[in-house]
């Protein structure tokens, strides 16, 4: 069975990812990343790239959410070039994924948004 789903050990294979980080049937595959170096491990469950659509949306929803425009410090914030890991209050692992947001007395307003617990 291991060899119908081409992945090794039931696993997705480095450079694939899928939900489960295996193929457990032919209806759930394991997909290419765009870059094969975003997956350090067989068994990956997101790409890096998608993970981090993902969660710049998640944080462009939050900055509009909590009055964005208004906050006391923005540096980088919805800026295209700039990396969201980049941005003021936002702390990475190693660079790829959010690790924590920090943005306490900056005049954020509102409720931030409930995909907020999305995030890793």
């Amino acid at each position: 069975a291991v060899g119908n789903f081409g992945c090794d050990a039931i696993m997705c294979n480095l450079g694939f990812f899928n939900k489960n980080g295996r193929q457990i049937e032919v209806t759930n595959p394991c997909i290419r990343c765009t870059d094969e170096r975003e997956t350090k491990y067989m068994g990956t469950t997101s790409c890096v790239s998608s993970q981090k659509v993902r969660e710049r949306t998640i944080l462009e929803l939050l900055f509009r959410d909590t009055g964005g425009e208004e906050w006391k410090k923005k540096d980088g914030w919805l800026e295209e070039n700039v990396d969201i890991c980049e941005w003021h209050g936002i702390s990475c692992k190693a660079d790829e994924t959010v690790e924590s947001i920090m943005l306490g007395a900056n005049n954020l307003r509102g409720r931030p948004p409930r995909e907020i617990f999305e995030l890793p």
